[in-house]
């Protein structure tokens, strides 16, 4: 359900290039449009995290590339970059 609601927001949004999503991945389209929950800045993908350099926070993106944005479930940047951008996190 929320793959669709997030493929349909992509798919239907005039301010990004249909034809440049199709060769990106699905986080690669969702960063197009993810900003972060807590700032509102601008967010990066490294390894299996998105990356607010502003709040030092990592979102993990958990199986089938759907990212975790929920403020209290960051990791600070540093336990992030400690694990390598890594994790073993499942929905």
């Amino acid at each position: 359900m929320l793959r669709n609601a997030v493929e349909s927001i992509i798919t239907h949004n005039p301010y990004i290039d249909s034809r440049k999503l199709e060769c990106m991945g699905k986080i690669d389209k969702l960063l197009e449009i993810l900003a972060c929950p807590k700032c509102k800045g601008d967010v990066v993908k490294k390894g299996m995290f998105i990356v607010c350099e502003n709040c030092k926070l990592a979102y993990p993106i958990l199986e089938n590339e759907i990212p975790d944005m929920l403020i209290e479930d960051a990791w600070p940047l540093e336990k992030a970059e400690k694990n390598k951008f890594k994790h073993n996190l499942k929905i």
